[in-house]
């Protein structure tokens, strides 16, 4: 039903009618609340369910137990009482509880949950069984999990948490020591969750805010007291010539009195599901040595493996300290215009929040009263702060600099801007490559492999070969430890989720380890050439009128004003252009049915009359003159000279995009405008040359404006006037002939986002606060410094490159270990070692990528864009 929900050991009652007291819980009662249960007497179990299942109004609740179920069978008419039915396997497989007549049956889930107590409304019990949990509502929980020691953690909690009703899927991060779980909560509440893996001795808790600050400087106590116990226990080597120092060997077995109960809980946790994860080899390992009197090998086993974990731990804390930095950029709280704190998530669309001077803007929103300049640095990487007034948009994250703003918002906390780059750091940490699934598989093959060695190794010789059984046996122990893949399941892992850090560090977003893969392989790259290769600016160079009816003036507000109207990247600087020349635009009442011809332009209806405005494509299809005179021709005080020649084709030549206007189908005049190369861009071009990389030009433009552009920043193989479609064409033609090499496309995200879709790996250029773009592309720039191209590809190399040192560091050392063994020469104590420090060689080599640094920005200089001039590179301040 949908009535009230109490509350449970203390925390805040909600939903309709009584709230009920610690313990005394109440679910799922329809048109008024149910009875309160006495302390100790909860519906949920608590104190063994006495006064569970009582039945009110149409919706009746029950209660499950392992040994029985009492709840109404039918939750749709009015009960006289309450029926019983034993909870029993009703088929194969599944369990749940009948009526008493057996017309109507109730399955639980899965037989996990049959140990644990659930209440629930018997409806919406059918409810799950007939639909299904995944297409219920779901909401995100993510949980700190610091029994995470390494990847062989991963099968146990998704053996733990997938059967839970209402968990729809899973993802964990190993080295940030987390776990996201997309689930349904009015059948697995987030508490359940944490209690599930807590079962397990897995030590987890509810993220609340910024990641836990969980670096220790010293190991725990019972861990540093092991260590000196078994450094003391040393002492029993030298019991040859002092027979007392015999003794000292039981200090070994203090060491493991108190290292031991900790991975012996979390390796019973995991085989109670079936799993052997390295818990459960460490626990047979010791056991072993026990049994065989070799304590001192035992305490080596058990006290080295607390202490790699230890260092393990402060040797990862670098990369989440990186992720923290990033998810820190979430804001918290909001300061309504009453002066109310709320948290973001409680602020509804349309309020008006007050920023101080320092704070940070909690949501997207636009600036209703004040004027500030806005450090958007966290988020886009621009240097220079904006200035924001009355009318102009923020967003959430950035932080307001010196004046006091009012701001009404216009998306929930969950949808800002800052909120979707956050959620998509979270979720690249957990995305899994092409290379971590290989190098599982073979770890899944591996371990059961070398287990199964080492147990015929310790049963079989006690039949064959009892003299030497016991040596046999201490190989087995050995290879229990060898069978650990530690080493080589987190050799991947670790260095994605650092490089992926120090990427989005460097406002470089990119969506998980696959994606970064690819940027590593990719050997042809696709450039879009306007707001990419160029400023995306665009100056008026030259207007050329055919129709003596029109001066420059009515030239330019008719185009300004349909342009007005438009989103394309030219349209901004044209009504731009025109309002510094004092044009003002027509009404935008008489400007209707404005359509885009893809392609080729736009068309619109202005006083009722049909404007075209396009291309050298759209010119050719309406059959306008491309040769007149040139005695109209006018040249913009911002553009210099027009260019002498045939109509448009000398411009193009020069390298500007020329466009022409018409009316009624008759041709009124053309004009040019120029978009310079990027100052960066040219080096940037020479960079990914070096890196291997051969780059292609895709453009929308003329021939001779992209000849202009390829020719400046350096590029040979540039491809002019494509359409969208062209451009798919394109990638899929380059896609075939590239081999095993990758090939990448980088655009906007908006306008190329076929193309992007089409690639290997697809790269939007500026892509803060574009939702298209998150959503389009595999890598985002934040920013628009396209330097960030190459150090993102770069990153992708070093990932590789890191990855491949990893893996053969693992493989060889175990491969060493695993022929002395066998060769007899190995101890359990050097396994151990080995083990251990192969596992931090390759966590220390994979977070050497944190300390790639991005290149230096430009330096502003006398009429730099924060003056005027694009030669800078950077964009204006008020941009």
């Amino acid at each position: 039903g949908g009535g009230c929900s109490g509350h449970d050991m203390g925390e805040e009652a909600t939903g309709h009618g009584h709230s009920h007291g610690q313990d005394q819980s109440s679910e799922g009662h329809a048109k008024g609340c149910g009875h309160s249960h006495g302390q100790g007497r909860s519906s949920e179990g608590r104190g063994g369910g006495k006064g569970c299942g009582q039945s009110h109004s149409t919706g009746d609740t029950g209660c499950q137990r392992g040994g029985g179920c009492h709840f109404p069978v039918n939750a749709t008419a009015k009960p006289a009482a309450d029926q019983k039915c034993k909870l029993q396997e009703l088929e194969k497989g599944r369990f749940g509880c009948e009526s008493d007549d057996g017309k109507q049956k109730v399955f639980l889930l899965n037989a996990e949950t049959r140990q644990r107590w659930t209440v629930r409304s018997l409806a919406s019990m059918i409810a799950e069984e007939s639909v299904g949990p995944h297409e219920a509502e779901t909401i995100r929980t993510v949980l700190d999990v610091e029994g995470i020691c390494c990847p062989s953690e991963i099968p146990l909690i998704e053996r733990i948490l997938l059967p839970l009703p209402g968990v729809v899927s899973l993802a964990i991060n190993v080295p940030a020591k987390t776990t996201t779980v997309i689930h349904n909560p009015t059948l697995t509440r987030p508490a359940d969750l944490v209690l599930a893996l807590n079962d397990a001795s897995l030590d987890a808790r509810l993220r609340r805010g910024a990641p836990p600050d969980t670096d220790r400087k010293l190991p725990p106590a019972h861990l540093c007291l092991a260590l000196v116990l078994w450094l003391i226990s040393i002492g029993a080597v030298a019991k040859d010539n002092v027979s007392e120092l015999e003794y000292l060997r039981f200090c070994a077995l203090g060491a493991v009195v108190l290292a031991a109960p900790k991975v012996a809980l979390k390796a019973w946790g995991a085989l109670k599901r079936g799993v052997l994860d390295v818990n459960g080899l460490t626990t047979l390992a010791v056991a072993g040595a026990i049994a065989i009197d070799e304590y001192f090998e035992a305490a080596a086993v058990v006290v080295l493996l607390g202490l790699s974990e230890w260092l393990q731990h402060q040797a990862t804390a670098k990369a989440r300290h990186a992720i923290g930095a990033i998810l820190e950029l979430r804001p918290e709280g909001a300061e309504l215009l009453s002066g109310e704190i709320l948290s973001v998530e409680d602020v509804p669309v349309g309020s008006t929040v007050v920023v101080r001077p320092g704070a940070k803007v909690p949501l997207d929103g636009v600036v209703t009263r004040g004027e500030s300049s806005v450090d958007c640095a966290a988020l886009t990487g621009e240097s220079v702060p904006v200035s924001k007034g009355v009318g102009d948009e923020v967003a959430a994250g950035t932080v307001n600099q010196a004046g006091f703003l009012e701001i009404q918002t216009t998306t929930t906390a969950e949808n800002s801007t800052v909120a979707q780059l956050v959620r998509l750091v979270e979720q690249a940490q957990t995305q899994r490559s092409a290379s971590e699934v290989l190098v599982d598989r073979f770890a899944k093959v591996y371990t059961p492999i070398v287990v199964l060695f080492a147990a015929l190794l310790a049963t079989v010789p006690w039949a064959v070969d009892p003299d030497n059984a016991r040596d046999y046996f201490y190989m087995a122990l050995t290879l229990l430890v060898v069978a650990c893949p530690c080493a080589l399941v987190i050799s991947t892992p670790i260095t994605y989720v650092c490089t992926l850090s120090v990427a989005a560090r460097h406002n470089i977003l990119v969506k998980g380890g696959a994606h970064l893969e690819q940027l590593g392989k990719m050997r042809t790259l696709a450039v879009d050439k306007t707001g990419t290769l160029t400023e995306g600016r665009f100056k008026l160079q030259a207007i050329e009128i055919s129709d003596p009816a029109y001066n420059r003036g009515a030239f330019l507000q008719l185009v300004a004003s349909v342009e007005n109207c438009a989103a394309h990247p030219m349209a901004v600087d044209l009504v731009a252009a025109a309002r510094r020349e004092g044009v003002s635009l027509l009404d935008g009442q008489s400007i209707s049915k404005l359509d885009t011809l893809p392609g080729e332009g736009i068309a619109a209806e202005v006083g009722g009359r049909t404007v075209l405005i396009g291309n050298r494509r759209l010119a050719a299809r309406v059959g306008w003159e491309v040769t007149v005179d040139l005695t109209h021709t006018q040249a913009n005080g911002e553009g210099g000279d027009a260019p002498a020649g045939g109509f448009g084709a000398d411009w193009e030549q020069a390298g500007a995009t020329v466009t022409w206007v018409g009316m009624e189908g008759q041709l009124i005049g053309i004009f040019a405008v120029m978009d310079a190369p990027r100052a960066e861009a040219s080096e940037t071009v020479g960079r990914l040359r070096e890196l291997g990389v051969k780059l292609v030009m895709l453009t929308g433009d003329n021939k001779g404006a992209a000849a202009a552009v390829a020719s400046a920043v350096g590029i040979e193989d540039a491809r002019a006037s494509l359409l969208p479609g062209m451009k798919v064409d394109m990638v899929q033609e380059l896609k075939a002939g590239a081999g095993k090499g990758g090939v990448g496309m980088v655009g906007d995200g908006i306008n190329d986002a076929p193309a992007l879709a089409a690639a290997d790996v697809g790269i939007a250029m500026g892509a803060a606060g574009a939702a298209m773009a998150m959503e389009t592309a595999d890598v985002l720039l934040m920013d628009s410094d396209l330097r960030k191209l190459a150090l993102g590809v770069e990153l992708g190399h070093l990932a590789s490159l890191k990855i491949k040192q990893n893996i053969a560091i693992s493989l060889v050392t175990k491969v060493a270990v695993l022929i002395a063994t066998v060769a007899g020469f190995a101890f359990l104590g050097l396994a151990v070692v080995v083990d251990v420090g192969s596992m931090l060689a390759v966590t220390l080599n994979g977070m050497t990528v944190l300390s790639k640094s991005p290149p230096p920005r430009p330096k502003h200089r006398a009429g730099c864009a924060a003056h005027g001039d694009v030669s800078c590179g950077q964009r204006p301040a008020t941009a």
